[in-house]
């Protein structure tokens, strides 16, 4: 395959997510899907199945209307709409590492569906204090054993440790495709790269990291693939629920993506930790590792980290992209703006849904926008 062909398979992929899932199922393997990166994928895969991050891209809500009222994250309503009978009916099982109260009621929802099995675990809420990491393997061990009896699988310790090897490969090469961009713009674009940490959530990380190696190696023989660029260059946060055209239209506008902070992207990649003799231990310090406006790390907040982010890819604003109804995220936002405002750094948000990002109204704020930019 030549990295052309990675590219369009990462933009087909994150149009439609679940039509590529279904044709890269290898047979034999069963996918379990889950809601948040909070959960030990490492798990699922040595178990023989295959992790599906699911995200909300149902238009159809009417599924979720007899369990969610309206004023509820439209991801959460979607994501019930779309397992209970939509495009993902042919789902089985489905883990939740609870993120918030609207993910908590819409698992609850799940759980009562005939046939269908709900596994949880209780991710703590501060990520870095005392005792979290012990507590967190007790619930690794606890949701692999519910796993093996409920689901009839055999856990293997060897297949356990490949599974982390395979993960920590995944893991290292979107750190290199990271850097890459840090430190060549034009290697490739933000929407493009937010495709393929997207593609990598819902096929096989073995032919993940097929892809990213084709693609690592055509940009160390000095291949460049971004046909965007050259206007303001911006960090993009919060939460697109998948949907990178979100990214294509604000690079339409004239923005340069060179970084972000976003839930299915950066967030969702966990930091290179040393290896553990203890898989489980391994496993957990994966998941410690990320961040999320839902979780408490000490030392770090949400403006220190655009911050900090914009320092290194020499981005000159943050656009922050919210869901309507998504608490956590509008939390963020009011806490994180205040602080780039105090280092003088230009904040925008943009409310997007499952109908869009708000058309021609959002275009003329990020126009204006990108004007007051140009006039600093």
């Amino acid at each position: 395959m030549k990295a052309e062909d990675v590219i369009q398979e990462a933009r087909d992929t994150a149009a439609s997510p679940y039509a590529r899932f279904r044709k890269s199922l290898p047979e034999g393997r069963k996918p379990m899907g889950y809601a948040c990166p909070f959960i030990p994928e490492e798990l699922i895969h040595a178990a023989g199945m295959l992790p599906l991050r699911v995200y909300g891209r149902s238009a159809d809500l009417g599924g979720a209307d007899r369990y969610l009222p309206s004023q509820c994250c439209e991801v959460a309503r979607a994501m019930v709409s779309s397992v209970a009978g939509g495009e993902l009916r042919f789902l089985e099982s489905m883990v939740f590492g609870f993120c918030c109260d609207t993910i908590r009621a819409a698992a609850g929802t799940l759980q009562a569906r005939p046939g269908f099995e709900t596994f949880f675990l209780n991710i703590p809420t501060r990520l870095n204090g005392p005792g979290v990491r012990d507590y967190l393997v007790r619930e690794i061990a606890a949701f692999g054993t519910s796993m093996a009896v409920r689901l009839d699988l055999k856990p293997d310790p060897e297949k356990l440790r490949s599974s982390i090897c395979v993960y920590r490969e995944n893991d290292a090469l979107l750190h290199q495709l990271r850097r890459l961009r840090l430190e060549k713009p034009r290697a490739l674009s933000g929407s493009d790269y937010v495709a393929l940490t997207v593609m990598g959530q819902v096929m096989p990380k073995e032919e993940h990291n097929e892809r990213l190696s084709v693609l690592l190696e055509a940009f160390r023989s000095g291949k460049e693939f971004n046909e965007t660029g050259g206007g303001k260059r911006v960090l993009v946060a919060g939460l697109l629920n998948g949907n990178v055209e979100y990214l294509r239209r604000l690079e339409s506008l004239g923005l340069d993506i060179v970084d972000d902070d976003l839930c299915e992207a950066s967030r969702s990649l966990a930091e290179e930790t040393p290896a553990e003799t203890d898989p489980l231990y391994s496993v957990a310090d994966r998941i410690l590792s990320r961040y999320c406006p839902v979780k408490i790390k000490d030392g770090l907040d949400s403006a220190t980290l655009w911050a900090e982010k914009c320092s290194r890819s020499g981005a000159e604003a943050v656009v922050v992209f919210l869901f309507r109804f998504c608490d956590p995220q509008y939390m963020e936002y009011a806490t994180g703006k205040p602080g780039l405002k105090e280092r003088g750094i230009p904040c925008a948000v943009v409310e997007v849904g499952l109908d869009g990002m708000g058309g021609g109204q959002a275009d003329t704020r990020l126009e204006a926008f990108i004007e007051s930019l140009g006039s600093q």
